[in-house]
């Protein structure tokens, strides 16, 4: 029986329909409250869980009201499982990152700064590592005076019955913490078969009377034929040729075999997504029934019991609404390992609950020997352990942080602007492209194929000479933090520069016409050079 940890208590932010909270209850973590925008969440986080349901952005929340819905006298646990589309591969085909959801992780960062709970946790998809705006989290945590761990997982090693992998951070200012070792090898994973094998028997468009959410969608003819001649575990590729799609008969369509596939009795199933109600979304067919899995059957097989209710009583089931619960939702049973392992943490390095007067901002500044903003100074705090004096200074208020977060960093009008015109001109390039490795940089508009990298600077951030000021508050910090901006962009020109790239940088008051003039001209330039070169080498061949 599990034992109810008392002296713990825990806020879920972007709880969604409630895995992560439903893992830790089951593990013993009380959880006082979930945060989330979506209203769809707030039926099945509530009917499930004693937790209270928040509905509100946490943009526009100030850390004080998230502080106030932990218990006082406790371990505070801060958990906050970020929208993951902006960061998963799926969406790095398309241009994403103008989607406010970059910056929630900011946000997070920002609450969890303010309200330093004792211990921070997060899960998204593995890609999320790949990106800054991920690097930026775990330096404020480290600057904070956390030791994080983070590292991808494989969910069907703590139970989860898909073939998921993850990214599981874990946070804390006690000592070192991570997460517990797996708990199954290969050959003893969750099957499907294991979790939805006893089912009720149904077929397309059909639901189990007693159980609506046990619904299957419908299917038209021609897919009907297509799942009676898919395999378990096969593809498209099976089928007779009369039933593949035309675009899967081109050389494009080769790259995606597991749409329109049967999952596997004996093995996981593939990864849960939103759309995984659609056979042809993924290989989401029922092994054996002539339809995909019904919205039931993917609940289960994110971990969630039979009995979680995720529609009110006398409502319809909308699939696209109850497969996106299901889908962002994290797995119940990794949720129970992130307990595990926080548990083993508290109990490993002897956790105390803090008072009420040790918590937030303020106790930061007193676990330390002194700290100078903007300062860069080694330090040591009353532990003895080592500390950079360079913790930004934080945003005062929720509107505030709005509006530094107003000035992204990319995909301003200035850019979008420069891009349109580009792309009428006949340009095709690539947007917020790698152009260095190590050390890990950028361009805002690349030509891979020629060596062109194009970086269109905002003045106050990168000291723009005509347009760029410097802060009155925080001045000191403000000026290193630009004049650091500016050396990297000096460090980033000269390195490309010696690997043969053109840099072109170019400052977002200038008029975009003239920009792209220049634009145009070095990469014609470019071309030209480029094609006689390779001309030379084919004379030499």
């Amino acid at each position: 029986m599990t034992v109810s940890r008392m002296d713990v208590s825990c806020v879920d932010v972007f709880c969604g329909a409630g895995g992560l909270t439903h893992g830790f209850v089951q593990e013993g973590i009380r959880v006082n409250a979930g945060i989330d925008l979506d209203p769809a969440c707030r039926y099945p986080y509530s009917a499930n869980s004693d937790a209270t349901f928040v509905q509100r952005d946490i943009s526009g929340m100030e850390a004080s009201e998230v502080a106030k819905l932990f218990t006082q006298g406790t371990i505070w646990v801060l958990a906050g499982c970020a929208p993951c589309q902006p960061f998963s591969t799926y969406s790095q085909r398309y241009d994403t990152k103008a989607d406010h959801k970059w910056g929630l992780l900011y946000e997070f960062a920002r609450i969890a700064a303010v309200v330093m709970p004792d211990i921070v946790t997060m899960e998204n998809v593995p890609a999320i590592r790949r990106h800054e705006v991920f690097d930026d989290f775990v330096k404020t945590l480290l600057e904070l005076g956390y030791e994080v761990w983070h590292d991808v997982v494989d969910c069907a090693a703590y139970g989860v019955p898909q073939s998921r992998k993850r990214m599981v951070l874990l946070a804390s200012l006690h000592g070192p913490i991570e997460l517990i070792e797996p708990l199954r090898d290969e050959k003893g994973y969750k099957t499907v078969r294991q979790v939805i094998g006893r089912l009720r028997p149904i077929g397309a468009g059909e639901s189990d009377p007693r159980d609506k959410l046990h619904v299957a969608s419908k299917l038209s003819e021609k897919n009907l034929a297509r799942i009676r001649a898919s395999k378990p575990g096969g593809t498209w590729r099976d089928w007779p040729r009369h039933l593949v799609a035309k675009c899967h008969r081109l050389d494009t369509g080769r790259t995606y075999p597991s749409v329109y596939g049967r999952m596997e009795w004996d093995k996981p199933a593939p990864t849960i997504t939103t759309q995984c109600y659609g056979f042809g979304n993924g290989r989401f067919g029922h092994p054996e029934q002539d339809r995909a899995i019904s919205l039931r059957e993917a609940a289960i097989l994110q971990g969630f019991p039979r009995s979680y209710k995720f529609v009110p009583p006398g409502e319809e089931v909308c699939f696209k609404t109850v497969g996106r619960l299901i889908g962002n939702a994290v797995p119940v049973d990794l949720g129970r390992a992130i307990a595990k392992s926080i548990i083993r943490h508290i109990d490993q390095c002897g956790v105390k609950p803090k008072t009420s007067i040790a918590r937030g901002r303020h106790s930061t500044r007193d676990r330390r020997e002194a700290i100078r903003v903007g300062g860069g100074d080694v330090k040591r705090d009353v532990t003895g352990k080592k500390t950079r004096n360079d913790t930004p200074p934080l945003p005062s208020s929720a509107a505030v942080s709005r509006r530094m977060s107003a000035t992204g960093q990319r995909d301003t009008p200035p850019e979008k602007e420069i891009r349109k015109r580009l792309f009428a001109r006949g340009l095709r390039y690539r947007v917020d492209y790698p152009v260095l490795t190590k050390p890990r940089r950028r361009g805002d508009i690349v030509f891979p194929g020629i060596k062109v990298a194009v970086f269109v600077d905002g003045c106050f951030w990168h000291g723009c000479p005509v347009h760029g000021t410097w802060p009155k508050a925080n001045a000191d910090f403000w000026r290193e933090k630009i004049e650091t901006n500016r050396a990297r962009d000096a460090d980033t020109d000269r390195r490309l520069r010696e690997n043969g790239w053109l840099v072109i940088r170019v400052w977002e008051h200038e008029p975009p016409a003239d920009v792209v003039e220049r634009i145009v001209r070095a990469v014609e330039e470019r071309r030209k050079r480029f094609t006689k070169r390779r001309g030379m080498r084919t004379d030499g061949e």
